[in-house]
């Protein structure tokens, strides 16, 4: 008797045949038992076999008998479970195996045989699409899985070495609208640099096509986080000059002098200077000081770092002290915090109303940085999918939800990659989760990447010879740019469209 349990995220017939039509990504990197993309993927059970092709992945369960199989659809991990009752290990003894895959939305095959059957089990990330042949009367089992979507709408090349590709993504979950820009330095007159809306004294925030056109960029996304009234919260460094200091600890695109990448937490130091010619050096900065350490922490800084703070304070507030302490803090608003686990030179030495300087750097053992915007959380790590949200203090609107999105990436060859995926208010998208912008970007070919400043803020604008595709112009002004720019000031061959 045939037993299929198929709920209601089932894929229709009608939308099986329309979904076929569209070029899908199948990672086929393979896990454990073979070094092919195509037969079989298990020890001990050589009567299992996976092909793949453009469309489709086929799992086919050779010798099982017409009826005597039941297939279900379980979540938590999402899977696909078949039973065979019918295929009892050899002699009553255990038999196991896994294939692991190398990540993308399959991850892991499995069977196990016993005396009582044989179980196979497909994990994912999604829930996955699948359909049964329509010979059930058929001596093998052929599921089919219909696996990640992917449409290119639209290629267009914006500067040799330069191509902005338009993607429609297709999961169980619903359609995202991606918006890309891949680009080698190494063959286009592009580079990647950071703008602020405005020039840094006035923090003026403004739309991210009007910061384009200001820096005569070929291409912009929106860059960090920021506040009101376009404050960066996050660090940006401009000609190897820290020109907004972090305010939390947290990953950076970082461009080095030698036009090579780098995406990694940047080690910041500050020094604090008295109006008397004292001089006090911040080992790190919005982190806990260990043992003999300074920490200067920013109105900022993460909340959970007032746990346990043991040690010397001095609270200042517009760049003027207000007080030290040993204890208690009563109020962090607008205050930073230059926090001491150590003896000398004292904090003591700071008087009430005394005018402070504080100034960042960057440690000097780092590679020079050119350029640097910061972001997080990361989304990939040498080409592994790492979402390090709890880690970068990301709240759980950022870390959890659906929404629209913007990411930079780059990989082991130097192309870079600015991504915005359009949210829930565009009618062709339904925005991304961060787990879900890290396996764009694998698509795309990046091994790196971090996220950005997302939500009402997530747009992308060029500076000429606009594309087909409407790109997302956000809804909100931002503060910083990350921005692709021919710095002799033109592009060859094209003209400005502002």
């Amino acid at each position: 008797m045939l037993h299929v349990h198929k709920p209601s995220r089932l894929i229709s017939a009608a939308f099986a045949s329309a979904a076929i039509a569209v070029m899908v990504f199948i990672p086929a990197t393979p896990g454990s038992a073979t070094s092919v993309s195509t037969g079989r993927v298990l020890e001990s059970f050589s009567w299992i076999t996976a092909a793949w092709d453009q469309n489709v992945l086929h799992l086919t369960l050779s010798d099982v008998k017409a009826g005597e199989y039941e297939v279900s659809e379980l979540d938590n991990p999402p899977r696909v479970v078949i039973d065979v009752p019918s295929l009892k290990s050899i002699g009553n003894r255990p038999v196991q195996s896994s294939f692991d895959f190398s990540g993308g939305l399959l991850t892991q095959l499995r069977a196990s045989a016993t005396s009582d059957g044989t179980r196979v089990v497909l994990e994912s990330r999604y829930q996955l699409y699948w359909e049964l042949p329509q010979d059930t009367s058929a001596e093998n089992l052929d599921l089919t899985f219909l696996l990640r979507f992917r449409q290119t709408v639209e290629e267009k090349v914006i500067d040799d070495g330069t191509v902005y590709v338009a993607r429609r993504y297709v999961t169980p979950s619903g359609q995202r609208f991606t918006h890309a820009v891949v680009s080698d330095p190494a063959h286009s007159r592009l580079k990647p640099r950071v703008f602020f809306a405005s020039d840094v004294a006035n923090r003026q925030i403004a739309g991210v096509r009007d910061i384009a056109q200001g820096s005569r960029s070929a291409v912009a996304i929106n860059g960090g986080f920021f506040t009101w009234p376009g404050i960066s919260l996050s660090l940006v460094i401009q000609n190897g000059a820290i020109m907004a200091p972090p305010q939390l600890h947290r990953p950076a695109f970082m461009v080095l002098e030698d036009g090579s990448y780098r995406m990694d937490y940047p080690n910041v130091h500050a020094r604090i200077s008295s109006a008397y010619g004292i001089e006090w050096v911040a080992d790190v900065v919005n982190q806990r000081p260990g043992p003999g350490h300074i920490a200067l922490l920013t109105p900022g800084h993460p909340g959970r770092l007032r746990d346990d703070m043991t040690g010397t304070m001095a609270v200042i507030r517009d760049n003027i002290v207000e007080y030290v302490t040993d204890g208690e803090i009563e109020d962090f608003a607008d205050r930073t915090i230059l926090w001491a686990r150590r003896q000398y030179p004292p904090l003591e030495l700071l008087r009430p109303g005394e005018m402070i300087d504080i100034s960042c750097y960057l440690d000097q053992s780092s590679p020079p940085i050119a350029y640097a915007i910061q972001g997080g959380p990361f989304l990939l790590r040498n080409g592994l999918v790492q979402i390090t949200s709890a880690q970068d203090d990301i709240g759980n609107d950022i870390a959890r939800g659906r929404s629209a999105r913007t990411a930079v990436g780059y990989d082991e060859s130097g192309k870079i990659y600015l991504v915005v995926v359009e949210g829930s208010d565009s009618p062709r998208s339904m925005g991304a989760t961060l787990e879900e912008m890290a396996w764009t970007l694998q698509d795309l070919g990046a091994t790196w990447g971090m996220n950005l400043d997302g939500g009402s803020s997530s747009a992308m604008a060029f500076g000429y010879s606009d594309p087909e595709t409407s790109l997302p112009a956000g809804r909100r002004s931002v503060a910083t740019c990350l921005v692709l720019i021919d710095e002799s000031g033109r592009m060859q061959g094209h003209e400005f469209h502002f």
